[in-house]
């Protein structure tokens, strides 16, 4: 009986190995393109599709095609998330997730918290430039980020640097250096 389940193992890894076989066309790719990874959710990384929690990621890809120039044109995308604009563009921009007020959802840049005191948060500002992506959790799993998201998370997470750093250096003269006289203006 032991003869046959040798037998048996080395066929299997030969019929693996054979050319044209399954395990050969997985060897033969150089690049595979991963899951995003979210953040927010458990407080360290996770796959998306190993989460139980309900996670939205917004890409840079998303972003740019979409075309949007404010956070608050993605996340118009989510569900569950609502966006109340007070007047047009520039105008006090508040978001209501699942039906939670305006200050029961925790705003983080990078991880660090950037809400108002007792909670509320003005979008409007908020641009896309150099967001690598928007991560929003929905539900109690935002508890862990304190009393402040009640309902939820949105975490802005911007693009890695590549290269050396390096430093730019400006100066000007006059008002909005326009003038040419040589006068500082602070």
């Amino acid at each position: 009986m032991q003869y046959w389940r040798n037998i048996f193992g080395i066929m299997g890894i030969l019929v693996l190995l054979a050319p044209g076989s399954p395990g050969a066309e997985e060897r033969g790719r150089e690049a595979v393109e991963m899951e995003p990874v979210v953040v927010t959710a458990t407080g360290t990384e996770v796959p998306l599709k190993e989460t139980t929690q309900s996670v939205t990621v917004i890409t840079d890809k998303q972003i740019q095609e979409k075309q949007a120039v404010r956070v608050e044109e993605m996340l118009r995308y989510v569900p569950g998330v609502t966006i109340n604009q007070s007047g047009s563009r520039g105008g006090n921009t508040s978001l209501y997730l699942r039906g939670g007020n305006s200050n029961q959802t925790q705003v983080l840049f990078n991880g660090v918290r950037i809400n108002d005191a007792g909670g509320d948060f003005d979008f409007n500002a908020l641009t896309t430039d150099n967001l690598g992506r928007i991560e929003v959790v929905r539900g109690p799993m935002s508890a862990l980020y304190g009393a402040d998201a009640m309902v939820g998370v949105v975490n802005l997470i911007p693009l890695k640097g590549v290269g050396p750093p390096t430093l730019n250096l400006a100066a000007g003269t006059g008002p909005r250096a326009e003038n040419g006289r040589g006068d500082f203006c602070f």
